[in-house]
Parts: structure tokens; C-alpha cells; sequence
């Protein structure tokens, strides 16, 4: 037996084996080291103390120094926990970092799925699963939170003891400078889940100030305040102009915990320790300025990154203005100028293409403004006046001109000089195409469709040619659904079922079947995708095979298997190991000897 600790609650947890446990006290299940090894045991437990704590950059870097000891799940699932920041709160998963990530894309998740046996393999897809959903939803609402100047911490399990209602108080003083406070009592209260998170995240990483209060050495360095700290402090080593300011009375120094060592600390003692803290308050927002509301904020983002033509920057925050208030009609000018990667009106007059069908036009629209519908105008006519003063005798000219009026055949009279612009030779391609098409459609025969669409196609932009080429190509789309969609629904389907079978070589025949289908129809969706997992899936398993499998035919079979994807990574030297494998299992003395 040994003992180890949890991840959520940092109490012990006795084990007698690796694999996922359940804790007794918080009721959470969670991977656990193989206890084969007293001071391994004890490594590893120092690692989930430190991950329990919030300190995931500590906590990482002792994972990944024994991930390169111990090739088993605990290790390089540990560094994923670390990599998103994962904890619990009110025994929900939460995440304290935003990773952009797919969890089942990190290759140290991946690491831990191959080593894992049946039940950690469930238990990591469930909780990826988890981490993913929350990460979406966490970084949604942490895009749309207001950044916050100053965030208060205090242990509030008591809101009668003497640093919280002082905490409280400092509060109502900072708003009243006009400061953004961030108080988790009051700004959290009934905030679950992603939510939560997001809020709290936003505030931790945009406070250029944590001012944190206590009057007990206990509570100055429980783990909950703990666990803030470490937070907060990981923000600081990003944006070194941050600070973290303990307000402490009563506390010795040598009771300090190492992140506020060495730092300015005000004595609540102190009459004085009001303005001492408004002091500190002052250095470091020096300018006082009138709060400016989150789309105003956003908005002033969005207007200097594009003066600097840093479109990206530009577009995130005229959304970020929009998520905040969806009536701020500049923040969708803002968004058309920065998605269209120009700075100004004169830039605009020199897009060769309409802007009509901009999202940010259309979501304009649907509110009723109509500011942005002066630029699609400004554009329609600068496209138009280059076209008509294009010249248009011979055949490419032609081309050229009606292409152009054909970006705008709605506006004015661009239709019409698009159709006078041609001879009577491309009426009757056009009527010779339009016989092709129908003759397609008669007989379902997919080339003569292609062959008629590919007529129509070099006739536009005359008459309805693009429309007709969309349809025929509809056409075609519904013949291959057809004759496609079965067997690439049989092989998804064999695919899955691959995953829930617990013995290799069964799921090995599975992706060999799913794999042989999907060949077939490869141009059919998003075969290509499918198949290219389903030979990363033959890889993985031929390889359990070969290493696991006791039966000499199931270890041939994955043998002929990586032979059909050779030169695939190093399918070379697991057939050499299979090949082996083989002779081990066929010979009678290692046989005999194996048994004995």
C-alpha cells in the first residue's frame, strides 16, 4: 500500500496499484503513479502538491523531468493538467490557463493514451472530453470580461473577520477613484462552472495590481490564498509592470510565503495604512482618467491597430467591442475596415472586389444601421467606373471587361453591358451547352455533366451561365452521394467501432476494413481526413500487436498490415521486431521455458 495525493483536495488517497483511483474525501477520480517505489512515490506526490497549489509551472517541470524516468500515464498526463491549467472548484473540472490547443491533438495526451491500459484510456478521452468543452466556453467568456485594474484578495470563508471587512471597505474606496476592482466574493458570487473560470482568469491576467489582505499567518498561507498567488504570479513573470501588494498586521516575516519576500508591505496597524495603500494605487496608475466603457475601450484598440495596420489586432478588438455591446455601431466599421485589411476610405476605393457580403455589412444591416452601405456603394462604383473605361474589341478584352462587371451584375446596369458585350458565337455555346447539360441529366452519365459544366464555367459571366455550372455541379454532388455514401458511412462506422474493442487484433481488422473502403472513396467529403487517421490507427495497433499478442497468425497479419503502409514513419522496424516476434513464438524451447 502507499499514499498519494489528490489533485483536487490535497488530502491522502491510499493505493495499492497504479491506474485511476477515486478519492475517499472529495469524491474525484484522477490517474495515480504505479506505487512500485517509496521515493518515486514521494517525487510525484510533490508534484501533485504543487499542481494542486496552482503553481502548474513548478508542477510541469517536475513532470517532465520524470516523464523521461517513468514511461507510465501519471507523468505526461500530469504536464497536460499543468499545460491547461486544470483544477476543480466545487468539485466541477475548471481550467486557469486558455489554450488554443486540442487536448487530443498535445502530444504528451497522446503519450499517455498509448501507455494506458483500458481503463485509463476511457478515463483520458472522458476528461479530454471535459477539458476541451470548458476551454471553449471558458475563453468565450473570458473574451467578453471586462479587464479589471486592481484585483483584492482575502480569505472570505468568515465576512466578519477584520482583513476581509477591511478588504471590503478598501474596495469601495478604489471604485470611487474610479478604479475596476475585482472582488471574487462579490463578482463571482453565483458564478459556476466556465463562467467562473473565465471571470476569474480575465481578472488574475488583466489586474495590473493584486492587493492582498490578511491577518493570520494560517490564512495568509492556506492553500486558497495560495493557489491566487501562484496565479497571479505566473501573470507577473508575463507583464513584469504588475504588482503584488500584501497589506499584513499581526504576521511575522519569517511566516511570509516566498511570493510577497523581499515585497513593500503595508501594516494594517497603521493609521496611516489607507493612504499608504492609495499610494502604492497611485504609482502605478499614475493618469486618472474617466472609466471608459468596454466597447469604448475595445473601440480605441480597433482605431489605433489600424492606423499602425495591424488588422488582426484591429479585428479582435472591434469584436471584442461588439460581444460587449452589439448596438455600438462604430465597432462594425471598425470590424469591415480591419477584415478587409485597409486603413482608410482611399484604401478601400482600391479593392477590386464588392463588399456587400461582408459579415460585418450584413450584421450592420440587421440592426438597422446604415453606415457601412456608403462604403459598398463607394466600392460597387469604383469597380464599375474601371470597367467601363476598360477597352473591350477583342475577345480577351471582353473577358476581361465583363469579369469585372460581372463582381457587380446587380448594380446599375451591369447586366446589361455584360450580355451586349458578346457576338452571337457565345449564344450558341451557350445553347450547346444547355443541350450537354440536359443530355447529363438524362442519362446520369457524370462526364458528359462535367464536360457541360466546364463550357458553362468559360462562358460566364454570360447570361446565367454561373448559375447553371453551380447546378450541374449540385447534380454531380448528389450522383456521388449515392454511389459514395454508404461505404463511407460503413467505414466511419467501422472506425468507431474499432475504438471500443479492447483486443488489438480485432480493432486492428476493423481499421483494416475501414481503411480498405475509404480507399474507394477518398474524393468523397472528408474521406481523405478519415482515411489518413485510419493509417495512423493500423500503426498504432499492428504495433500492439506485434509487442502483445501471443497468437503467431495475429502477429503475421500485422506484419502484412505495416508492409501495406510502408514507408509510413518507421513501419520498417516494427516489422523487423515482428518478424522476431515470430520466431519467439514459434519456437518450442522459449515457449516451454515462457510457460515453466
Amino acid at each position: 500500500m502507499a499514499i498519494v495525493k489528490c489533485k483536487n483536495c490535497g488530502e491522502d488517497i491510499e493505493i495499492s496499484s497504479g491506474g485511476i483511483v477515486e478519492c475517499p474525501h472529495c469524491k474525484i477520480h484522477q490517474t495515480t503513479v504505479i506505487p512500485n517505489n517509496a521515493k518515486k512515490v514521494q517525487v510525484f506526490n510533490l508534484a501533485a502538491r504543487l499542481l494542486y497549489l496552482n503553481n502548474y509551472d513548478k508542477a510541469y517541470q517536475l513532470y517532465d523531468k520524470l516523464s523521461t524516468k517513468f514511461d507510465e500515464v501519471e507523468p505526461y498526463y500530469g504536464k497536460v493538467l499543468c499545460k491547461y491549467g486544470v483544477s476543480f472548484d466545487s468539485d466541477q473540472l475548471v481550467c486557469k490557463k486558455i489554450v488554443k490547443t486540442d487536448v487530443l491533438d498535445d502530444p504528451d495526451y497522446q503519450h499517455a493514451c498509448d501507455v494506458a491500459n483500458d481503463e485509463e484510456f476511457q478515463f483520458l478521452e472522458e476528461d479530454a472530453a471535459r477539458i476541451n468543452k470548458f476551454q471553449m466556453e471558458f475563453a468565450e467568456v473570458a473574451d467578453r470580461t471586462a479587464d479589471s485594474d486592481i484585483f483584492i484578495l482575502v480569505d472570505d470563508s468568515n465576512r466578519k473577520t477584520e482583513d476581509y471587512v477591511v478588504a471590503k471597505e478598501m474596495r469601495e474606496v478604489l471604485k470611487m477613484d474610479g478604479k475596476k476592482v475585482f472582488f471574487p466574493r462579490i463578482d463571482l458570487k453565483d458564478k459556476v462552472g466556465a463562467e467562473r473560470g473565465g471571470m476569474l482568469y480575465k481578472a488574475i491576467n488583466s489586474a495590473k495590481m493584486m492587493i492582498l489582505f490578511s491577518t493570520t499567518a494560517a490564512k495568509l498561507n492556506s492553500d486558497k490564498i495560495s493557489k491566487t498567488i501562484n496565479e497571479y504570479v505566473a501573470s507577473m513573470e508575463k507583464d513584469p509592470s504588475k504588482v503584488l501588494l500584501p497589506c499584513l498586521k499581526g504576521i511575522k516575516e519569517e511566516n511570509y510565503p516566498d511570493a510577497i519576500k523581499g515585497k513593500r508591505v503595508v501594516d494594517l496597524a497603521k493609521d496611516t495604512f489607507i493612504d499608504d495603500i492609495m499610494d502604492a494605487v497611485d504609482a502605478i496608475f499614475k493618469v486618472k482618467v474617466e472609466p471608459l466603457k468596454p466597447e469604448e475601450k475595445q473601440a480605441n484598440k480597433a482605431r489605433k491597430a489600424l492606423a499602425e495596420e495591424n488588422y488582426a489586432q484591429a479585428l479582435k478588438a472591434a469584436e471584442a467591442a461588439i460581444t460587449a455591446n452589439a448596438d455600438f455601431e462604430p465597432a462594425y466599421e471598425y470590424g469591415l475596415f480591419a477584415s478587409l485589411k485597409v486603413s482608410n476610405e482611399k484604401e478601400l476605393q482600391k479593392l477590386a472586389t464588392p463588399i456587400g457580403g461582408n459579415k460585418y455589412v450584413l450584421a450592420a444591416r440587421e440592426k438597422g444601421f446604415t453606415t457601412l452601405d456608403k462604403y459598398v456603394e463607394m466600392v460597387n462604383e469604383a469597380i464599375y467606373q474601371k470597367a467601363i473605361n476598360m477597352p473591350h474589341a477583342t475577345l480577351d478584352e471582353v473577358n476581361q471587361y465583363t469579369a469585372t462587371l460581372g463582381l457587380i451584375k446587380d448594380y446599375k446596369d451591369a447586366t446589361e453591358l455584360i450580355n451586349n458585350a458578346y457576338g452571337p458565337e457565345y449564344e450558341e455555346k451557350y445553347q450547346a451547352a444547355l443541350t450537354l447539360l440536359q443530355k447529363g441529366y438524362e442519362t446520369k452519365f457524370e462526364r458528359t455533366i462535367q464536360e457541360a459544366e466546364r463550357q458553362l464555367v468559360a462562358l460566364i459571366p454570360y447570361k446565367d451561365c454561373e448559375q447553371k455550372a453551380v447546378e450541374a455541379r449540385e447534380f454531380i454532388n448528389k450522383l456521388n452521394d449515392d454511389l459514395f455514401k454508404e461505404p463511407y458511412d460503413k467505414a466511419v462506422e467501422l472506425y468507431n467501432h474499432a475504438k471500443t474493442l479492447s483486443n488489438y487484433a480485432d480493432a486492428l481488422a476493423e481499421y483494416v476494413k475501414a481503411n480498405q473502403l475509404l480507399r474507394k472513396v477518398l474524393s468523397y467529403k472528408d474521406a481523405r481526413e478519415w482515411n489518413t487517421k485510419c493509417r495512423e490507427m493500423m500503426y498504432n495497433y499492428s504495433a500492439m500487436v506485434i509487442f502483445k499478442s501471443e497468437e503467431v497468425e495475429e502477429v503475421k497479419n500485422a506484419i502484412t498490415v505495416l508492409n501495406g503502409l510502408r514507408p509510413y514513419k518507421d513501419s520498417d522496424t516494427f516489422i523487423t521486431q515482428g518478424n522476431v516476434r515470430v520466431k519467439d513464438l514459434l519456437d518450442p524451447k522459449k515457449q516451454k521455458k515462457k510457460k515453466k
